[in-house]
């Protein structure tokens, strides 16, 4: 009878501890990686390539299909925002590829790329990178990136939590 008393506390524990792990979000909503590249130098600005996965994209617009972004390029302005140090915006420009950021790159950093933003920096400056999760509730994540005066490979950037929501 005993054993079967464990066997039971056993199964119980296993199951709450995958419960649990499956539910709990505290450690995926504290920071968000994007892929960063940094490429084409030429006098005195580098261009920085954003990878923007599927998992990315489909996320946000699956929650949003009653917002029906127009195109991509609404989906981008909606989601993400870029300031210089003076706090301007900085443009960001929709690509379908990258020069800077081979195929191989973003198979190992994000599977498969639904676009890329591209933005002119001038090197050596420090810019705030928001990215907005979830336009209903305002959760936002934010990154320093500083731009570099020669190129850089692609890897994860980390955009820690700025806003939980509501």
């Amino acid at each position: 009878m005993k054993a079967f008393a464990g066997i039971g506390l056993l199964i119980f524990l296993v199951v709450l501890g995958y419960w649990l792990a499956r539910t709990s979000t505290d450690t995926e909503s504290r920071a968000v990686d994007i892929p960063i590249a940094f490429g084409n130098v030429a006098g005195g600005q580098v261009e920085m390539h954003v990878v923007v996965g599927i998992a990315l994209a489909n996320v946000s617009a699956a929650k949003e299909r009653s917002l029906k972004p127009r195109d991509w390029n609404q989906w981008m302005r909606d989601h993400f925002l870029l300031t210089d140090p003076a706090g301007k915006k900085v443009d960001l420009s929709r690509q379908n590829n990258s020069k800077v950021i081979k195929p191989h790159e973003v198979a190992q950093l994000v599977g498969t790329e639904e676009f890329f933003m591209i933005a002119k920096l001038k090197s050596g400056q420090s810019y705030t990178f928001d990215y907005v999760a979830d336009l209903a509730t305002g959760k936002s994540y934010r990154c320093q990136v500083v731009a570099p005066a020669t190129a850089e490979k692609a890897r994860q950037f980390r955009f820690e939590l700025l806003n939980a929501g509501r």
